[in-house]
């Protein structure tokens, strides 16, 4: 029986990984939305271009976009968001993102972000 596996590392010839979606910018060009981008030159062989955004809707938001290359070739990506909890209406920015996070965001968190459990914090 045939399984299937992950790619493996990009090999000579072969196309590089698509980038993730950005939301850094609706129209598609990142320059508008970038806060900051710093590449981290000192890991060889690799290198780390570490880009942080602005949120389509909700400036309480950053995003993270971290582009992993080899030389000059990307090999990877990672992406997320780091939400300010201060915000003040928390649930719907967190349900926003991903019906998961609402419901993380609702079990241990009021609507004002302050944490339900004094043990959390």
């Amino acid at each position: 029986m045939a399984s299937s596996t992950p790619a493996g590392p990009l090999r000579l010839g072969s196309a590089p990984p698509t980038p993730p979606r950005s939301e850094m910018d609706s129209d598609g060009s990142d320059d508008e939305g970038i806060l900051c981008e710093e590449t981290l030159a000192d890991t060889a062989p690799y290198r780390f271009r570490i880009t942080l955004g602005k949120h389509y809707e909700y400036e309480s938001v950053v995003t993270i976009l971290v582009t992993i290359l080899h030389g000059d070739q990307p090999v990877g990506y990672l992406n997320g968001r780091v939400t300010d909890r201060s915000f003040r209406e928390f649930h719907q920015l967190a349900d926003g993102e991903a019906a998961e996070l609402g419901e993380v965001g609702a079990t241990f968190c009021n609507d004002d972000g302050t944490l339900r459990y004094r043990d959390l914090d």
